[in-house]
C-alpha cells in the first residue's frame, strides 16, 4: 500500500490521544480491549475497535461534543488519555492488515455506510487489524436512521459522509496491538478545565 507523505508522518507519531468518560478509566488501566464496543459497532465508522486521534484537543473536541449530543448523562466526567504507540512500525514491517481512508471521498462513504447498515453487533466486521482515516462529522446515526425509514436515499447519506472535518482517527482492532499500548497521562475535563489525574 502506498501512502501520503502527510499520512505516513502522521503514522510516525509516538502519542495519541483516546477521549472516554472518567467511569471507564479504571478498565482501560487494565487494558485496552478491542471489542469494548462490540455491541455498538454499527454506530461507528470504522466498526468496533480502540479509536484514538492525533491531538489533545481533537479528543477532547470529540468527547465533550458527544456529551453535548446528550449521549451520556450530564454528571458524566470527560477525561482524556494519552498513549504511547507508534502505528508505522506496524506498517512499516507488514505486521497487520491496514486500511488508509484518509480522504473524503468514494471509498470512505462506502466503507462507512457499509459498516453503518450492516455491522450489527460486529457481525459483519471488516478483516483490518488498524484503520487510519477522515471521521464523518455529518450527525452519521441520523443519517443511516433516515436512510432506514426511506426519508433519505444512499447516495443523499454517501454525500453527507463527504463532509470534511479537520478530525483524523486511528481505529486499532486486533488485540494483539491494543496489548502493545500504554496509557501515559490522563485529564479530566470539567468546566473546560484539564486536571491530570492518577494513573
Amino acid at each position: 500500500m502506498i501512502i501520503s507523505k502527510k499520512t505516513e508522518n502522521r503514522l510516525h507519531s509516538t502519542s495519541w490521544f483516546h477521549g472516554t468518560l472518567l467511569s471507564s478509566l479504571e478498565s482501560i488501566k487494565q487494558g485496552v480491549l478491542a471489542k469494548h464496543n462490540k455491541s455498538t459497532s454499527k454506530d461507528l465508522d470504522f466498526g468496533y475497535g480502540f479509536y484514538l486521534t492525533s491531538t489533545f484537543e481533537k479528543a477532547e473536541a470529540f468527547i465533550t461534543r458527544q456529551l453535548e449530543l446528550g449521549v451520556y448523562d450530564d454528571n458524566a466526567i470527560p477525561i482524556v488519555l494519552e498513549f504511547s504507540f507508534c502505528p508505522y512500525n506496524y506498517y512499516e514491517n507488514n505486521d497487520c492488515a491496514l486500511l488508509i481512508l484518509d480522504n473524503y471521498n468514494d471509498a470512505f462513504a462506502e466503507f462507512v455506510f457499509e459498516n453503518r447498515t450492516r455491522n450489527s453487533n460486529g457481525s459483519n466486521q471488516h478483516p483490518y487489524d488498524m484503520i487510519y482515516g477522515v471521521m464523518s462529522d455529518s450527525f452519521p446515526t441520523s443519517q443511516i436512521i433516515e436512510y432506514e425509514l426511506g426519508i433519505k436515499s444512499k447516495d443523499d447519506v454517501l454525500i453527507a459522509f463527504k463532509k470534511r472535518t479537520s478530525i483524523k482517527q486511528l481505529a486499532l482492532h486486533s488485540q494483539t496491538i491494543c496489548d502493545t499500548i500504554t496509557s501515559t497521562k490522563a485529564h479530566s475535563i470539567v468546566n473546560g478545565v484539564r486536571k491530570e489525574l492518577e494513573l
